[in-house]
């Protein structure tokens, strides 16, 4: 589904990404990892469109799409959660929703279906974005990225500075996904549960690959894993 060769990318004059590679099979789940600043964020904007590539190659489903509009990228059957949610401040909750759907991803998702991934959103549909809490709005964000009825979904900073109950709510949905055979790419620092929901583990250390393999090899390394995602 996922394949990305020696990508490169930066900001101005500064390099971020020295040559990342990533194979993500349809179906399974690969979970990226490292410490803050280490390249996460770039890497999936730049598989995105957000950030042009310097260098390197990145397709989807066999299609290139290095280069490519966000929207070109979109309409190849990927969603984005993106870190800090960017919910529309002024759309209702539904409204946040409606707005990304399109009838020609024909597919499961809707407004129903995104209700019953998250029930906590539903006393909040006429709600503002603006108003609404920080894990009601990644629960919208997720929502909104399913209501594309994507193939490959994408997801940076899942969890973090949410309340226990949410996460709780966030790691269910996503486990739901993964059985109903959606390909995931995910960004979190809760390792037990990405070991546990994820086929694949890829570090980054300062814009390079330190360390990747399957869920065995890096329950087997999760020292070495662990070492990696430490503040030094």
């Amino acid at each position: 589904m996922l394949q990305v060769r020696d990508l490169q990318a930066g900001y101005g004059k500064a390099e971020v990404l020295h040559g990342i590679s990533l194979d993500l099979p349809k179906g399974e789940v690969m979970a990226l990892l490292g410490r803050n600043g280490m390249g996460k964020s770039t890497t999936l904007n730049t598989i995105m469109g957000v950030l042009t590539a310097r260098g390197g190659a990145v397709s989807i489903d066999g299609k290139a799409v290095t280069g490519a509009r966000p929207s070109a990228v979109a309409r190849l059957g990927v969603g984005y959660v993106p870190e800090g949610r960017r919910v529309f401040p002024n759309l209702t909750l539904r409204e946040n929703l409606v707005a990304v759907s399109r009838a020609s991803a024909a597919g499961p998702w809707g407004v129903e279906a995104v209700t019953d991934l998250f029930p906590a959103l539903a006393p909040r549909f006429e709600s503002m974005g603006n108003v609404l809490s920080g894990g009601e709005q990644q629960m919208l964000a997720i929502g909104r990225a399913l209501m594309t009825n994507p193939r490959l979904l994408i997801l940076d900073e899942a969890t973090e500075g949410l309340a226990p109950v949410v996460r709780k709510a966030i790691w269910s949905a996503l486990t739901r996904l993964v059985g109903e055979g959606l390909t995931i790419l995910v960004v979190d620092k809760n390792l037990d549960r990405l070991l546990s929901l994820s086929n694949r583990v890829v570090v980054l250390e300062r814009g390079r690959v330190a360390w990747s393999g399957d869920r065995s090899e890096a329950r087997a390394d999760r020292r070495d894993i662990e070492a990696l995602m430490s503040v030094q």
